[in-house]
């Protein structure tokens, strides 16, 4: 009898928390919309719209681990040199004579794998979640005449709140700001806000 009363409070403890897993999910989908801008870069890079998907899973209650991607359209200075072309009287000598190069703003596009551990901390009894998380990201488009780095590694940070819509606390509302600073002479340091949806699923 004295061990049944033993088990009992542990069995309690346990379905409490189970129940509490269930309604929190360890799985949480999010993509956000917004803008981003360029905090550093020498050629005049400017910024535009940013999308971004993540993935988060959780391993704990205050702990997670979130990988995505994150795209912010841009405009930037592209380079153009055009070689002008002679022939020698009295020769059949083609001579470059002329070289001039110029530069025309045109769309680019910056998009990054981000990948990072996360802090969790939540609040109004669960009903909300403030979040930072930090880690590391690998830009892997660009254009050879333009300067937006292709195959750039950095570092990128983020933090945010979110708040359940629904009272199964599976459809989220928030924001995030990320930053993401490339490694190397001439690298971007950009800065994106989004407004997000997130659907959290899993036990």
């Amino acid at each position: 009898m004295r061990s049944l009363y033993l088990i009992l409070p542990l069995l309690m403890v346990s379905s409490a928390a189970m129940d509490a897993q269930e309604s929190t999910g360890t799985s949480t989908v999010t993509f956000g919309v917004g803008g981003g801008w360029i905090a550093s870069h020498p050629y005049g890079t400017g910024g535009g719209p940013a999308f971004n998907g993540t993935y988060e899973f959780r391993f704990s209650k205050y702990f997670a681990v979130e990988a995505g991607v994150d795209t912010t359209l841009t405009t930037t200075y592209y380079s153009n040199v055009q070689q002008y072309f002679s022939i020698l009287p009295g020769t059949t000598l083609t001579t470059v004579t002329t070289t001039s190069q110029y530069f025309y703003r045109g769309g680019a596009r910056s998009t990054d794998a981000i990948l990072g551990p996360r802090l969790l901390l939540p609040v109004a009894h669960g009903r909300g979640e403030l979040f930072a998380g930090f880690g590391g990201a690998y830009d892997w488009n660009g254009h050879s005449d333009a300067p937006v780095a292709a195959g750039a590694w950095a570092m990128q940070g983020s933090m945010g709140a979110r708040i359940a819509v629904d009272k199964q606390r599976r459809f989220w509302l928030g924001s995030t700001g990320r930053v993401i600073s490339e490694f190397g002479s001439g690298a971007q340091t950009r800065l994106s806000w989004t407004a997000d949806l997130g659907f959290r699923f899993g036990h």
